[in-house]
């Protein structure tokens, strides 16, 4: 006993290599798989496809990604092999796990974007709305702000926001209340750029007025691009020739369209 004590060759430092051990080989793991969401997430692929099976045919990119770190990583390659052997039950592929470590990830990002525009201390903000396709309203959020070392303009998405109430009164509350929970001070708002909608840009009531009263130096900027979009819309509706012209262009791109023929032809000239 007293020589195996010398020797650091207890049942206690013995379980305790072990534990150190597993807790390497799992830290491994998990960077091979971080390192494979996070480049899906930054291409905008879908992760999951009809099948959860690891080598089917439609287990969705996020798998296939895992079989082909399987062909040159040892780590991932060991990790599967114990899966396989019933060796350990846990195995981190799920769709769980994946939400879970996006998560993670999309709040370190959000963390990040926040910690620089208090850095900054002014910013603006760029909102719109938009119904997703289960119709369920939702708020894009953007910051935008000057960084103070490089003089350079950075916009940063900070999500997506499900509104209910599109009312001016109630997206300026829901507006406030998400600036709130980011932890950062309306007062230091500097801009506000929202679309014409009469809801958005309304004088008496809409989101930038609201905005305003809390802030009067939250200057509001509307969408040009909105604006003429709307302007040259209601011109076309008002000339009976930009009508007539833009059918007929409408219906020779329908009719060359329909054909690969006819396109070639078009193309020809």
């Amino acid at each position: 006993m007293l020589i195996r004590l010398k020797l650091n060759q207890t049942i206690d430092s013995h379980n305790q290599k072990i534990i150190d051990s597993e807790r390497k080989r799992w830290k491994a793991v998990l960077v091979r798989l971080c390192a494979i969401l996070r480049c899906m997430a930054a291409q905008n692929l879908a992760f999951r496809g009809t099948s959860s099976v690891m080598h089917s045919p439609h287990n969705g990119n996020f798998l296939k990604l895992i079989e082909c770190f399987l062909l040159f990583d040892n780590v991932l390659k060991d990790h599967l092999e114990k899966i396989k052997n019933k060796e350990q039950h846990v195995h981190y592929l799920g769709p769980q796990i994946q939400n879970e470590l996006i998560s993670l990830m999309s709040e370190k990002v959000k963390s990040n974007i926040l910690t620089m525009v208090k850095d900054v201390k002014y910013y603006s903000i760029i909102l719109d709305c938009t119904p997703d396709c289960s119709h369920r309203e939702q708020m894009s959020i953007i910051l935008r702000f000057v960084s103070t070392t490089t003089g350079d303009v950075h916009e940063h998405f900070i999500g997506f926001v499900e509104v209910f109430d599109k009312t001016g009164a109630g997206l300026s509350e829901r507006i406030i209340k998400e600036l709130m929970d980011l932890i950062i001070n309306i007062n230091d708002i500097r801009g506000q750029s929202y679309d014409n909608g009469s809801n958005m840009r309304g004088k008496q009531n809409g989101v930038q007025k609201r905005i305003l009263n809390i802030n009067p130096r939250a200057f509001y900027v509307p969408c040009n691009s909105h604006s003429l979009n709307l302007v040259l819309n209601n011109v076309t509706k008002c000339n009976v020739d930009a009508i007539l012209f833009f059918g007929i262009v409408q219906k020779l791109y329908v009719f060359f369209s329909a054909s690969t023929d006819r396109w070639k032809v078009l193309l020809q000239f």
